[in-house]
């Protein structure tokens, strides 16, 4: 019975976008993908927001009155504010994705 031996040097371990890009296909569409899973999303929104208003419709009367919450006057305030973050976010992400591609494919 005839054994394999690998050494360090015969040994591809390098991560290789080219090939990994290549092995998707000439007919893999990101665009394609990047809408479907944005719809999922929206969808997934629409359908929490219309359980939550149904929920708050069948059961809303029934629940007892809450005290006011000193941060629900900013909720808008606040919501926008998480949002600039991840805003801020994306674009440091995006940066980086950037210089890491370059770094990965040079001349990219």
């Amino acid at each position: 019975m005839a054994t394999k031996t690998s050494t360090a040097s015969s040994t591809k371990s390098a991560f290789d976008p080219a090939a990994l890009f290549a092995s998707l296909g000439e007919g893999f569409d990101v665009t394609a993908v990047r809408n479907q899973i944005l719809d999922g999303v929206k969808q997934g929104n629409e359908a929490t927001l219309e359980g939550v208003k149904s929920v708050i419709e069948a059961f809303g009367k029934f629940a007892p009155t809450t005290p006011a919450m000193p941060f629900a006057a900013d909720a808008q305030k606040n919501a926008l504010a998480g949002i600039e973050f991840v805003a801020a976010l994306y674009a440091a992400q995006t940066e980086f994705a950037t210089k890491l591609v370059k770094t990965l494919v040079p001349g990219a």
